[in-house]
């Protein structure tokens, strides 16, 4: 026969484990620019879809399920920047040439494109008939590439907004 007081103490044990995980699982990790380390657990709720490196190398956007968008210092692993469009998820992500702007395709059918320091929203594309799934940058900074989920590849002017070369593959 068990003790009361090991019974006790295995039940107390479990309750505070509990506690403790339902606590971390209504933690928001996303909200705070102090964050000094990135969460290493696996967030089902919130999941990454897209990654993207800066031209400098130390810079890593993180795109999510959600439509977060977050940028990293991955020497001093500190949260820079966390920007939430709330647009949908963001499927990919893609640095200006010169590492100022980032721009990210979206379930909601747009390319927004964002100032990478501020997180300051600059201009969003329209001009898809589904989900954007590919973003890309031409190599001289004025056009951005963004490709749909029904294999549409468009061109935009990065200045104008103005939608140019279309292709249906």
């Amino acid at each position: 026969m068990r003790k009361p007081t090991s019974f006790f103490i295995t039940t107390l044990s479990i309750l505070v484990f509990l506690s403790l995980a339902f606590a971390a699982c209504g933690r928001n990790t996303t909200q705070s620019s102090d964050a000094s380390t990135p969460s290493t657990s696996r967030d089902a709720v919130n999941q990454v879809y897209a990654l993207a490196w800066a031209p400098d190398g130390v810079r890593l956007a993180l795109g999510t399920k959600h439509g977060d968008i977050q940028v990293w210092n991955t020497r001093s692993k500190t949260l820079l920047l966390s920007a939430e469009q709330r647009f949908g998820a963001v499927y990919a992500l893609a640095w200006s040439p010169d590492g100022h702007y980032l721009a990210s395709a979206s379930k909601d059918q747009t390319v927004q494109v964002w100032q990478a320091m501020t997180g300051k929203l600059l201009l969003t594309y329209h001009g898809h008939k589904s989900e954007v799934t590919k973003v890309s940058w031409s190599p001289d900074g004025q056009q951005i590439a963004s490709v749909s989920d029904g294999s549409v590849v468009q061109l935009w002017n990065v200045t104008t907004g103005k939608q140019g070369w279309l292709f249906h593959l």
